[in-house]
């Protein structure tokens, strides 16, 4: 039932039969609480309240909680990333968003794509001037720096990291195992593909 519900929203189509003959509170409280492990309970509260089949019962009020909760991040974190990256752009500081800021545009809906934080890359010669600058400009405080990345939290703890390479120290053993992926991940200023999408550069 919950692969039913995230196919459904994600993808669009019909949920089964099986799944809408089997939305009892015992299943739903079970689905919340297997999909709250993979931060999914807002994608299954959508389409329940979408398709008007989500039943008056208790756990429909987490449902809801979820579902607002995950706009909210949203709302926030694409409010810091815009701001990050545009002071970036005044400065003339190459970057590029990563991870859930880039791929969330593919889904239906771009909430629907939650993330913990927010990942710009940098080049390693740009890392300090960006870091700073951006601490000065929005009063960040910078939590350590890491072998691929500085990481920052903005006033009110949402956590902004600065990566500067792709690849962590830890990987030593996959960089060999895997040759020609580790280069492309090392020369990644030599691999990108520049678009626009609204006031933010992305791969």
């Amino acid at each position: 039932m919950l692969i039913d519900f995230l196919r459904v929203d994600i993808f669009g189509g019909e949920l089964g039969e099986f799944t809408k003959e089997n939305i009892t509170e015992d299943n739903l409280t079970e689905i919340y609480n297997l999909a709250q492990k993979h931060d999914l309970a807002h994608v299954v509260a959508d389409i329940l309240f979408k398709t008007k089949l989500m039943p008056e019962v208790s756990i429909s009020e987490s449902y809801r909680a979820a579902l607002l909760i995950a706009l909210a991040r949203y709302q926030r974190l694409s409010f810091e990333l815009e701001k990050v990256c545009n002071l970036l752009e005044e400065n003339g500081i190459p970057h590029m968003p990563l991870k859930g800021s880039v791929i969330r545009k593919y889904y239906t809906e771009p909430w629907l794509r939650t993330s913990g934080d927010i990942d710009i890359l940098v080049k390693p010669e740009d890392l300090e001037k960006a870091g700073n600058l951006i601490i000065n400009e929005f009063n960040y405080i910078k939590s350590g720096v890491s072998s691929h990345d500085w990481c920052l939290f903005t006033e009110d703890r949402i956590i902004v990291e600065l990566h500067y390479s792709l690849i962590e120290q830890g990987n030593v053993q996959g960089r060999k195992r895997h040759k020609w992926y580790c280069q492309c991940l090392e020369n990644i200023w030599d691999n990108l593909i520049w678009l626009r999408t609204s006031n933010i550069n992305t791969l």
